[in-house]
């Protein structure tokens, strides 16, 4: 299942809520919507008509109605009607209508006539004279069916207003955090702890996290620079009495012939070799991390292979393995470190010779793709438990029961591997599977 952002997760609930508003908002208006009708028709009902009523004019009793100011019979959608005693005086009673209805002063009546739903109100004039307003209701129900209707046409492009509008907002506001996360993305790729999140001049709770994450950062810089520098310290002061021991055990050894201490004196140069390869790789690696910027160049990448088969083809036809190269399609070259380029195939070639059985194959594969190589190497050997596969890359961590019972390594070759691929902005990962080989593969970046 596909994993949203954060911006696009927040966005859909603002939208979600939104669409749950303007639907509420109808279904009210549409559940409301003949109770206030008919509160409102009433009110109006009863002014219009009490109006009306007051700007009747009355001389001796009688009604004028040749006053160029008479007031209209029709208003608003009241139909106005003036009765005298139960008869109509003046105005014309809507069309199928009862005329008869008697009067009731001061009441409003409900009468359906048809599909119509009326309201009636009388208001008192003079003596026996009466006005009587008539009110249609079904023209206010339309015109809030209209409005719904309106409304629901215009729901979705408010929604995508809203949508879009909190879009705009929600990404303005996370932008920090965004910053975060491809500092901390930047500085896992790379192990560059020199990098700091933007300051922030805010002092909300964003600006609070950048504080606290930048200070988290100068923390880790001290802890990382100090554990550099105490290895590149510990490896330079042991490298040179371990060779020395080295020597003077080699030289022992060739002024003692004796066969009885031949076979120590043997164990003993076999670990000082072993001391001495550990301690030059902790200071190389130690360097490689405490190395700036890299000087990257223009890469032939089959002319570096066909060096890197060169090289290994004695130590793989000793060990009764077919190493191999797949050719390449079409001429490729790009931008990168030389050195570091050589050293990453070498160490995988090397790694995978060192523990793959007799008869066995290594195989070299370098596919081009739009934006970066893919240099893969896969033998035959016994593979990894997948325990053991996302911790191979740890510098001096070793694996046993996974791998042959030829364990001539020390643990830093991958480590140095996987330094040297952050360095250049790549990724290196491992596929295996017990009794079938591994795969390991690097992504570097076409500079």
């Amino acid at each position: 299942m596909k994993k949203w952002s954060l911006q696009t997760r927040i966005t859909l609930w603002y939208t979600f809520f939104f669409l749950l508003l303007i639907g509420a908002n109808i279904l009210i208006i549409n559940g409301a919507s003949d109770t206030v009708i008919e509160a409102m028709a009433e009110n109006e009902l009863r002014e219009l008509t009490d109006d009306f009523a007051e700007e009747i004019d009355i001389e001796n009793g009688q009604i004028q109605l040749d006053d160029d100011d008479y007031p209209n019979f029709y208003e608003d959608g009241v139909v106005m009607v003036i009765y005298q005693a139960q008869a109509v005086f003046a105005g014309e009673v809507p069309q199928t209508f009862d005329a008869n209805i008697p009067v009731a002063i001061g009441t409003i009546n409900r009468v359906e006539n048809g599909p119509a739903k009326w309201l009636i109100y009388d208001a008192p004039i003079a003596d026996e004279y009466t006005v009587r307003g008539f009110y249609n209701t079904q023209s206010s129900v339309g015109i809030y069916s209209e409005i719904i209707q309106l409304m629901v046409l215009v729901a979705p492009i408010l929604l995508v207003l809203a949508g879009l509008g909190g879009w705009i907002i929600i990404r303005w506001s996370l932008k920090p955090v965004s910053q975060m996360g491809d500092v901390a993305q930047i500085i896992d790729a790379t192990a560059d702890f020199k990098l700091r999140v933007p300051a922030l001049e805010s002092k909300d709770d964003i600006g609070k996290l950048a504080s606290i994450m930048n200070r988290m950062l100068d923390t880790l810089e001290q802890a990382y620079e100090k554990e550099q520098a105490f290895s590149s310290n510990v490896s330079h002061e042991l490298r040179t009495p371990i060779a020395v021991i080295k020597a003077q055990t080699e030289y022992l050894e060739s002024k003692i012939q004796s066969s009885t201490y031949a076979q120590d004196f043997e164990v003993i140069h076999h670990q000082l070799t072993h001391m001495q390869t550990l301690i030059e790789q902790m200071l190389e690696l130690a360097r490689l991390n405490a190395s700036k910027a890299l000087d990257l160049e223009t890469v032939d990448v089959e002319s570096v292979l066909t060096m890197v088969k060169e090289s290994y083809e004695n130590l793989a036809n000793d060990a009764n393995i077919q190493l191999s190269v797949v050719p390449l399609t079409s001429p490729l070259s790009f931008q990168t470190h030389l050195t570091f380029f050589i050293r990453i195939l070498s160490n995988l070639v090397d790694n995978a010779i060192k523990f793959t059985p007799p008869g066995g194959q290594v195989e070299i594969k370098v596919t081009q793709k739009p934006s970066h190589i893919i240099i893969e190497v896969s033998d035959t050997g016994q593979g990894i438990k997948e325990v053991h596969q996302t911790q191979i890359f740890d510098a001096l961590y070793q694996v046993d029961s996974a791998r042959t019972e030829n364990r001539n390594g020390i643990g830093l070759g991958l480590a140095l591997t996987q330094q040297m691929v952050k360095r250049l902005k790549g990724k290196i990962s491992v596929v295996s599977e017990l009794g079938k080989g591994s795969t390991f593969s690097v992504e570097l970046p076409m500079n």
